[in-house]
């Protein structure tokens, strides 16, 4: 099945906004294996601590006219991108003022890149746009934004019959404690799931502690785990990712690793020959426990497991489609997450292989 990889331009570096909602038109007509957003923007004149510009993106879309076929915020698109393309993407993430942040966000739609039984094929569409909405922090400076797009298809390739798309399901805040249910939906296979718990002082395995996934009240019950064996499992699957962080700490101070589990940094100072290694406290932040100068630079390499404190649940084999969820097999499906700390932020999405008209 001979083809040619073709990387193209769609939107070039655009200025945009500090906020709104950017619809940018998908014409290309070859599959379209990734589809990559590519957002830069500055701090201000004061350093601006843990502020990524993912952070800044509430909605990634891809639409055909009222139907969304790709739906996830920014920091849920760059944990899906660790778990598709298996590293941590592209980024710049620093605090300095006046200094630039990016963040490369990979659309995958197939299982590898390259797959020619999933692609996306947006002439099959009838007025297929990609949409981006997202809001600068107060530190970053205003009207420096910027957004590109670009795609990697595959010409001469017969147009696939299916696509494999994220969508999210819900998202909500967690109480502190009980079972909260999240209907699931039950129109095309699971291929994975993908479960955040987020609060920046609480690990995640604090805010669920329990994951039940039902169908048909008990007649399947796939995933019933306790998160310690959840946890372990999609590490084992998935991970560990790598990021660097320029940040400005002072002694004891806390700064976020937008990983949770097992996570290390290592922290080079600007002063020659000082540097420092810690644990994370808690999975989710690292401490300066180092004597230093107040807003001291330093460069911190991180690595660890669930990126932006994101577990992804793999059904069956990454490759093999007959292997995946079957949803028409059940009248519904209802995941169970039983929860252990209030006000975090809680969100599930779904990887399913939709076919395309």
């Amino acid at each position: 099945m001979a083809f040619r990889f073709r990387d193209i331009l769609v939107l070039d570096d655009k200025s945009v906004d500090d906020s709104g909602t950017y619809t940018q038109d998908i014409t290309v007509d070859a599959p379209i294996t990734e589809l990559t957003i590519d957002m830069e923007l500055k701090n201000g004149t004061s350093i601006v601590h843990d502020e990524p510009v993912e952070k800044a993106i509430s909605k990634i879309e891809i639409v055909d006219g009222g139907e969304v076929y790709w739906s996830l915020n920014g920091q849920e698109a760059v944990a899906a991108a660790c778990y598709d393309v298996g590293h941590w993407p592209t980024h710049r993430y620093q605090e300095g003022l006046s200094q630039m942040q990016r963040i490369t966000i990979p659309m995958r739609f197939g299982r590898w890149l390259g797959d020619p039984l999933f692609a996306f094929t947006p002439s099959k569409l009838d007025n297929p746009q990609l949409k981006v909405t997202w809001a600068k922090a107060s530190g970053h400076l205003t009207g420096s934004v910027t957004l590109g797009v670009w795609a990697k298809i595959m010409e001469d390739l017969a147009a696939p019959a299916a696509c494999l798309f994220w969508k999210g399901v819900e998202a909500l805040t967690s109480a502190a404690s009980g079972d909260t249910d999240v209907k699931l939906p039950h129109d095309y296979p699971y291929r994975r799931m993908m479960i955040r718990a987020y609060k920046s002082d609480t690990i995640p395995t604090n805010i669920i502690t329990h994951v039940k996934l039902d169908c048909d009240m008990g007649k399947f019950v796939p995933v019933n785990l306790d998160i310690k064996e959840f946890r372990y499992l999609v590490q084992n699957r998935f991970g560990p990712y790598e990021l660097k962080k320029m940040d400005h700490v002072s002694q004891n101070s806390y700064h976020q690793t937008w990983m949770a589990g097992d996570t290390f940094a290592e922290m080079a100072h600007e002063s020659v020959g000082q540097h420092s290694n810690a644990w994370a406290t808690g999975s989710i932040m690292y401490q300066q426990t180092e004597s230093v100068t107040a807003d001291t630079r330093v460069e911190a390499l991180i690595w660890g497991y669930s990126p932006h404190s994101t577990w992804c649940w793999p059904f069956g084999i990454d490759e093999e489609p007959e292997t995946w969820f079957p949803t028409r097999d059940y009248g519904e499906e209802i995941l169970w997450l039983t929860q252990g700390a209030a006000s975090a932020d809680i969100s599930v999405a779904v990887q399913q292989p939709r076919p395309l008209p």
